[in-house]
């Protein structure tokens, strides 16, 4: 790992960089994870990949070396200004992510495409507003509760089976809140609420009691009185500029008022609240930031960019235009980079020329912050140089430039470290160093400590 000079300002955190055992993608989770025991009040961290895809594939290695639960944050697939409505899975998945960071203890891990990132989302302290919390043995209104369901974007069905959906029989009330595992059961005498059971979406049997229970909302597009009455002043304000009729005007602030979810909801999202924020917004500063691969990231940036404003140049010719600039839609590349470079950033891709370009160029990090070496601190000072290795191939033929290499650092007066996953490992590396003319070696698997270091050619 290298890190950025210690006498960088705070306010630019550091670059880490991560080099696999491999060029696999799943190296450099392994060592991730790994380094994560070493991180101390860690609670929340970000991996940024190009595409949903390689967001996908990220959590799914995470999940099999953390054997936790790790939270993917999509992106919309479509743009808030073309007049669709977005999937509820979608928005659910979304608002789950946001209400575990607000709420949650347990670490979170979360992996997100960088164009969920430069999508803009409801704004921290709404949504930690728009909570409900609600526990047994208290009396709610459960009309105004019903009121809040429709207002946040919950769906009203027969049977309650996805997130986002709830269903009213009698004294029954299923809601299946975002970030919950199964619907919850919400047992009324009246206005008391007697009971909340978990239930199960197929059979509709209810088996587990909780005493509370957080309700989220479905949408990120909500239609609260205090966003509504903010979006229609902002409406009156910005109808002319947007081409909008009165008709126009009238129709949508009466339909946020009586809390429909029509096509164009989406696209109000900058006039509902006062300011844009993204997932980043939600992060405290300390947050670590991975990056998958900087330079592929980028181009997606610049790709999206492009995307983006084609069709919001397709949307102004249509009958309803957006109410607000591409800019409040969609957080600008330079704007990313801004935001970005306050932070902590880890690069899960081993250091090269390229990267370092990539990274100066978008961090426009001067010769004063040029990196340092920097390994994790153990029971031994911290070497001059970390060297993991892998599987190289068969023969010698395909092992000896390895091995001169490795002599010539050390008559430079550089350390090896030597690291495997197990004592069999272990002990097959000392024989192979030992062919190769190594004769004192100390190494260590990656779950005991490193207890000293002696290795001469």
């Amino acid at each position: 790992m290298n890190r950025e000079n210690k006498d960088t300002p705070q306010k630019e955190g550091f670059i880490l960089y991560i080099g696999g055992l491999s060029n696999r993608p799943s190296s450099s989770v392994f060592l991730w994870t790994h380094a994560l025991r070493s991180i101390p009040g860690l609670r929340v961290y970000l991996w940024i990949t190009k595409n949903i895809h390689q967001a996908e594939s990220r959590a799914k290695d995470l999940r099999f070396f953390l054997d936790e639960d790790v939270m993917i944050f999509p992106d919309r697939f479509t743009f808030p200004f073309v007049h669709m409505l977005p999937d509820i899975e979608v928005s659910t998945q979304r608002i789950a992510v946001l209400t575990e960071i607000l709420e949650g203890t347990r670490p979170v891990h979360i992996v997100a495409p960088v164009r969920a990132i430069m999508e803009y989302t409801i704004p921290r302290k709404v949504l930690h507003g728009a909570l409900e919390y609600i526990e047994t043995g208290e009396e709610i209104d459960r009309d105004a509760l019903l009121g809040w369901l429709l207002s946040t974007g919950y769906e009203r069905c027969h049977r309650v089976e996805r997130p986002g959906e709830f269903s009213e029989r009698g004294e029954i009330l299923d809601i299946f809140p975002p970030g919950t595992n199964t619907p919850l059961r919400l047992d009324f005498f009246g206005d008391l609420l007697e009971e909340i059971r978990g239930i199960d979406p197929h059979t509709q049997r209810s088996f587990k009691a909780f005493h509370y229970a957080v309700l989220a909302p479905a949408m990120e597009a909500l239609a609260l009185p205090d966003c509504v009455e903010h979006a229609c002043t902002e409406i009156v304000k910005r109808a002319e500029e947007a081409g909008w009729s009165s008709e126009q005007v009238a129709s949508t602030m009466e339909a946020l008022r009586n809390g429909f979810f029509t096509e164009n909801i989406p696209s109000l999202l900058p006039v509902l609240y006062e300011g844009q924020e993204s997932i980043l917004n939600y992060l405290k500063e300390d947050c670590l930031i991975i990056l998958d691969d900087p330079v592929a990231m980028m181009e997606e940036v610049e790709t999206l960019e492009l995307r983006a404003r084609m069709a919001y140049e397709d949307s102004l010719e249509r009958k309803v235009s957006p109410i607000a600039s591409l800019d409040e839609y969609v957080m600008p590349k330079e704007l990313l980079l801004k935001v970005l470079n306050k932070r902590h950033i880890v690069v899960a891709q081993p250091r090269s020329p390229l990267q370092e370009a990539a990274l100066s160029r978008m961090f426009k990090r001067g010769p004063a912050h040029k990196p340092k070496e920097y390994t994790e601190k153990r029971s031994v000072e911290p070497p001059s140089k970390i060297m993991l290795l892998s599987r190289v191939g068969k023969g010698k033929e395909t092992l000896y430039p390895l091995f001169d290499h490795l002599k010539a650092m050390v008559k430079e007066g550089h350390r090896i470290i030597i690291a495997a996953s197990g004592e069999r490992a272990i002990k097959r590396l000392f024989s192979l160093f030992e062919t190769y003319g190594f004769k004192e070696i100390c190494a260590s698997s990656l779950d005991i400590p490193i207890t000293g270091l002696d290795l001469d050619p």
